[in-house]
């Protein structure tokens, strides 16, 4: 049987804790001012801040008790989760640093500004390799199959040995790839700035299929649960699609652009809208089971944790509302956009 390296931490956040049955400790978000912010999950107080020297763009990750995010500051940064308190920080290349740390078999793996692919050292932060694009690296590093996938703003997806760092292929894909790969089934799935769905292999990067869902550009990514692809448009409409053959099975159409990453979680798709709402849909049907007036627009993605959506607008606010309801549970203010999805600390990790 193949060995497959599955994506840990982009699978655990972009599946958004599919089967996760226990409520967090700490919830962590990042925001346009400058700061990460550490809050208490169950009644969302904040518990400490953290200050960097520019916006935060980059999805937070919890490891070993570490929280690892990138600002565009050009900077990753190492924190104690519990404390706040610097561990480390490497230079990355300053500018918009939406790339997103990775932790696989104790290696960070993050993309950058200055157009590279950096693997780190998680404990240290000290550089194993770094692999040179063509063009900035604003996409989550996906891993799958001993090899790293990005895209790139140079219209391409690269394939980078996990080990080496060596390129294994490089694949055009008409346009800039600003969001992150999904991988199914010995597949890439990379969405472009004209909203193409284009479908390689991923041991050759032979294309394989290609969709076109928009006329525009959306931050939104590709998310694959069971066969079935979630994505939305600047269209203003949700996606979902057979994985295999890129055949429509429904799309939920709504009054503004989807640029938030849709959440799975039991029989139902979560996603943000410039609408200034939170939608759930029937995963079977995309009928909508309830939204959520959030007072601003949401560019930013929802996660799920055991019956409860985290998910942040642009009014410097995040929210935690009811998976079933959508009635508010608690909402935290801060200072500035939030456009992250947020990463979160267990009572077991704790324990451990």
């Amino acid at each position: 049987m193949k060995k497959i390296y599955i994506v840990l931490l982009f699978c655990f956040f972009i599946n958004n804790f599919l089967n996760a049955e226990v409520n967090p400790k700490y919830v962590y978000i990042g925001d346009y001012d400058e700061k990460m912010y550490c809050i208490d999950a169950e009644n969302g107080k904040k518990v400490w801040t953290f200050d960097t020297d520019n916006m935060i763009e980059s999805n937070p990750a919890v490891y070993k008790m570490k929280l690892y995010f990138a600002s565009d500051d050009g900077k990753i940064y190492c924190l104690n989760a519990l404390t706040g308190e610097k561990i480390w920080s490497k230079e990355i290349g300053e500018g918009t640093n939406y790339s997103s740390p990775i932790i696989i078999d104790n290696v960070l793996y993050i993309g950058s500004y200055n157009k590279k692919l950096y693997a780190i050292n998680p404990d240290s932060g000290e550089e194993i390799w770094q692999f040179k694009a063509e063009g900035r690296v604003f996409s989550d590093p996906l891993v799958a199959n001993g090899r790293v996938y990005v895209g790139s703003l140079d219209n391409n997806v690269y394939a980078v040995d996990a080990i080496s760092g060596q390129l294994v292929w490089e694949a055009d894909v008409d346009e800039m790839v600003k969001t992150d790969l999904a991988y199914y089934n010995d597949k890439i799935y990379a969405y472009n700035t004209e909203e193409d769905l284009i479908v390689l292999d991923s041991e050759t990067g032979e294309r394989l299929w290609k969709k076109g869902l928009g006329d525009e550009y959306s931050n939104s990514s590709p998310v694959i649960v069971d066969g079935r692809l979630y994505v939305g448009t600047t269209d203003d409409e949700l996606y979902c699609l057979d994985a295999e053959t890129g055949e429509t099975i429904w799309k939920f159409y709504d009054d503004g652009e989807i640029h938030s990453t849709p959440a799975v979680y039991n029989g139902k798709v979560y996603f943000g809208c410039d609408d200034e709402e939170v939608h759930a849909v029937d995963i079977e049907t995309g009928e909508e089971l309830w939204d959520k007036d959030l007072d601003d627009r949401v560019y930013a993605s929802p996660a799920v944790v055991n019956g409860r959506v985290y998910i942040g607008n642009s009014d410097d606010e995040l929210f935690c509302l009811d998976a079933e309801t959508g009635d508010r549970i608690w909402k935290f203010e801060g200072n500035g956009k939030i456009v992250t999805r947020p990463a979160f600390l267990f009572e077991s990790d704790i324990l451990q």
